[in-house]
């Protein structure tokens, strides 16, 4: 009798109980209803969503295997540019450098201080690697940095070593004079003997400042009629450089 109520029930609506069929070669269960759409299960719907969230893992290692950045300096065995992330990495690029051949077709002019390329690796890139050659480079091509005063790059690049390094003669060699220093109230400095004799490299490369300068990314970095920041952060502390007649020169230093 409840049998028969239920089927009255059903003929009653109008409607046909749905009836589940599986799919042998996928083991997925399908609704077919009286309109003749499918409804996938749930179990088929996690697994296209599993296949798609794989695909983007796949795609997000793949580009760990690359990066693109400003060459800083460049030798006949290695490269450093500065990253797009706003760090420093060398990588081994000479032709014996590696067991990997190093398809450098897609490199127009060749490496040159000042342009952007993209270096892909073999494997995941460790870009606090102290040894160059534990990135193997696979491919170098050329790649496009928002500016395009590769001068002013090559010059920023250079002034990022130096910091890094903390040369001070270097640095106090690469002043357009006089030059403001913004230390202890700010002064101007007349040329690079009195730069030399009035600061110490303790006193000019701070935590701070050398955090700044070495995190620019040079891949976005613009510059204006004023010259160019150099500050991962864009605010103080910072080195400025300016185009003068010696070329592109440091015009400030702001550290505090």
């Amino acid at each position: 009798m409840v049998a028969l109520c239920v089927i009255l029930a059903v003929i009653g609506c109008g409607k046909a109980a749905p009836e589940v069929q599986t799919t042998a070669a996928s083991g997925t269960a399908v609704t077919v209803t009286t309109h003749g759409k499918e409804e996938t299960s749930t179990a088929a719907t996690a697994a296209k969503a599993t296949t798609a969230a794989a695909s983007t893992a796949a795609a997000a290692a793949q580009q760990k295997n690359a990066v693109s950045g400003v060459v800083i300096d460049a030798t006949i065995n290695f490269t450093t540019i500065q990253t797009e992330h706003g760090t420093t990495v060398s990588f081994a690029t000479g032709d014996d450098s590696s067991t990997e051949k190093i398809d450098k077709s897609g490199i127009k002019d060749g490496i040159v201080l000042g342009h952007a390329v993209r270096i892909t690796c073999k494997d995941a890139i460790d870009e606090k690697a102290s040894d160059p050659s534990k990135n193997v480079v696979t491919k170098m091509e050329d790649a496009k940095s928002k500016c395009t005063d590769y001068d002013a790059l090559a010059a920023a690049g250079s002034i990022i070593l130096t910091v890094e390094n903390k040369d001070i003669k270097s640095l106090a060699s690469s002043c357009a004079y006089p030059v403001y220093v913004g230390l202890k109230g700010g002064a101007t400095v007349k040329d690079q003997a009195e730069f030399e004799k009035k600061f110490t490299a303790d006193q000019i490369f701070t935590d701070s400042l050398v955090k700044a300068v070495s995190s620019v990314n040079l891949m976005t970095i613009e510059e204006s009629n004023a010259g160019m920041v150099l500050s991962g952060n864009g605010a103080k502390p910072d080195v400025i450089i300016s185009s003068t007649d010696d070329g592109w020169s440091i015009t400030g230093i702001n550290i505090e």
